[in-house]
């Protein structure tokens, strides 16, 4: 069952699949962050940083989920 895009999706997918530029940046901020560690082990668990992390880790999955369910919709052929 796939999901209709809402405008967010839509504004992902122009933003971070049609446009190079914005390919680029959203595959950067993945590889910058996404792909890292959100805590380390033996770091201070009263940091807040694990959260901070976290949380940019989520924004990125909504832009790469707006992307992805804009793609997974079925071209109309008509």
């Amino acid at each position: 069952m796939s999901q209709e895009p809402t405008e967010f999706h839509q504004y992902c997918y122009e933003l971070f699949e049609a446009n190079p530029k914005g390919k680029e940046f959203l595959e950067g901020l993945e590889r910058q962050f996404f792909y890292q560690a959100t805590i380390v082990p033996g770091a201070d668990a009263s940091e807040a940083w694990g959260y901070f992390n976290e949380g940019r880790n989520d924004l990125i999955r909504a832009f790469r989920n707006g992307v992805n369910v804009v793609k997974a919709k079925p071209k109309d052929n008509s």
